[in-house]
């Protein structure tokens, strides 16, 4: 019998979606630095757009991570 692997989904996930221009150069490598101590979970590119994912365990964690400057 074959193991089944199970996936658990994010407790919070928090995504920046952007359209790609040359306004949003600049927005990427200030997201990329000011997120570099956050774990990106997933950052994608397609269609002219660009998503960046980030999880967190907690609802305190997500909010820690809003009050950076």
């Amino acid at each position: 019998m074959m193991e089944r692997t199970v996936f658990k989904i994010p407790d919070y996930e928090v995504i920046i979606h952007i359209i790609v221009s040359k306004f949003s150069a600049s927005l990427d490598i200030e997201i990329e630095t000011i997120s570099k101590e956050f774990n990106l979970h997933e950052s994608t590119k397609y269609n002219g757009h660009r998503d960046y994912h980030w999880t967190f365990d907690s609802w305190g964690a997500v909010v820690a991570a809003s009050c950076i400057r």
